[in-house]
């Protein structure tokens, strides 16, 4: 998104240590999670128990899918932890008034500082089912919080060569 680069550091990105060598960094502050996957989830779960033990906790988690959960399960999932670890963590987005509140269909536009080590200002977009602009217009929003954890996915940026015959 803009402003991606120049804002964001190597920290915001992957799975940090939330409840142990990173808790200061999320304790008391409010935090965007931006992703869909079990990385997200993992964090989520992570954020609701530093959220028990500091109320002042607080957790944002935007996905771009519009879906009832965030977290498809597998139908009769071999890996118990991970089927444990998205119903925990679907419990958690749809719990009104708990420590994580679940903005589904939305897509960071933007993301800026508003001063040097301040808080983060993302700039959101709604998105309609089908994931274009909601109702045909782009609508925006604004989140403000204290840190990121983004994960968005890790998969090459192959537009340069897609249509090239490489085997990778």
């Amino acid at each position: 998104c803009v402003g991606e680069t120049s804002t964001l550091a190597e920290d915001d990105y992957g799975l940090p240590d939330i409840l142990r060598k990173d808790r200061s960094r999320f304790a008391g502050r409010k935090t965007l999670v931006v992703g869909g996957g079990y990385s997200a989830a993992t964090a989520i779960v992570a954020l609701a128990q530093l959220a028990e033990e500091s109320s002042e906790t607080q957790i944002i988690w935007l996905t771009r899918a519009r879906r009832d959960l965030p977290l498809a399960r597998i139908p009769g999932d071999s890996l118990a932890g991970r089927d444990n670890l998205a119903e925990t963590a679907n419990q958690l987005a749809a719990t009104d008034g708990g420590p994580v509140q679940w903005l589904p269909g939305k897509l960071v536009r933007s993301v800026s500082r508003r001063e040097p080590g301040g808080q983060y200002v993302f700039g959101i977009e709604s998105l309609s089912q089908q994931g274009g602009p909601l109702n045909g217009r782009p609508s925006s929003e604004t989140i403000v919080v204290d840190s990121i954890i983004a994960n968005v996915g890790y998969r090459p940026h192959r537009d340069l060569y897609q249509e090239l015959q490489v085997h990778e």
